[in-house]
């Protein structure tokens, strides 16, 4: 029996290897390969169309950089948007923009400058206007309270921060005080930039429970206070911590100084748990 290849096997191999599907893979196979070769002349053109693309943007930046460096793309002017306190030509040569080429101005520079001139307001932007215009757009700060601190006056938004100028309308909490919370003496005048706005809160809180016709105080010694109405000043100390039991406390003790014909002059419930009363000198 013979298991070798002879010369029938040979031919029968042959033929296999010459029939047409085996030539028609083989061409795909060679088509496929040579789709993935990318041609080397189309990698040199996209290079070169990258190159010349780039280069054409940096001549266009530096002809624009040029051109918007004449004489008319010099600033000339300030609009001001949100503030009518400010003078346009004040504002332009105190950021040192006059004359400057539009192209060269740096907003976020000039914010900052601003914001030292007139820290009250609450947000700065700056836009550059074509051809030679700056627009300065002022967000001022809303004033929370007004604190009328033996004489002068300043006022705390929202969030704390104190300014000294209020360009907004009046609050209605006015608070009159010969001192402010957090004060390390009676002779203390070093206002912080900002307070907690838990003291905010605290003031808005105390206003709402004292009566509408008594203005609102504020000492070192005694904190928040108001004249009762009823013959004597009423103190409550420098937060609103127990202010509903403060309030219950204050009408308890004043059916008790009416029944027994008591007439102070003050009554303190800084501290809830010892209040004291005092009679006049």
């Amino acid at each position: 029996m013979n298991f070798g290849f002879g010369s029938n096997n040979r031919d029968r191999l042959d033929r296999i290897g010459a029939a047409p599907g085996n030539n028609r893979i083989e061409s795909e196979r060679l088509k496929t390969n040579s789709e993935r070769i990318p041609s080397r002349k189309t990698k040199s053109g996209r290079t070169s169309a990258r190159i010349l693309s780039l280069i054409s943007a940096a001549l266009f930046a530096l002809a624009l950089g040029l051109y918007l460096r004449l004489p008319d793309f010099r600033v000339a002017s300030v609009q001001i948007y949100g503030h009518e306190n400010v003078n346009p030509e004040e504002l332009i040569y105190y950021t040192g923009m006059k004359n400057q080429a539009i192209g060269t101005v740096d907003p976020e520079v000039i914010e900052r400058n601003i914001f030292r001139r007139y820290p009250e307001n609450r947000a700065i932007s700056v836009h550059a206007a074509l051809p030679n215009r700056l627009d300065v757009y002022f967000e001022q700060r809303v004033a929370a309270v007004e604190w009328n601190f033996g004489g002068s006056r300043f006022w705390i938004d929202e969030e704390g921060f104190v300014f000294n100028e209020n360009l907004s309308a009046s609050p209605e909490i006015i608070v009159y005080a010969n001192s402010f919370p957090g004060a390390m003496n009676r002779n203390d005048r070093t206002v912080p930039k900002k307070f907690r706005k838990e003291i905010v809160d605290s003031a808005r809180r105390i206003f709402a429970v004292k009566p509408a016709e008594s203005r609102l105080n504020f000492t070192y010694d005694n904190g928040y206070g108001w004249d009762s109405g009823k013959g004597y000043m009423l103190w409550i100390g420098v937060n609103d911590s127990g202010l509903n039991e403060k309030m219950a406390m204050a009408n308890g003790l004043d059916r008790y100084f009416k029944a027994n014909e008591i007439e102070p002059e003050m009554l303190s419930l800084e501290f809830i748990n010892a209040p004291y009363y005092r009679f006049a000198d």
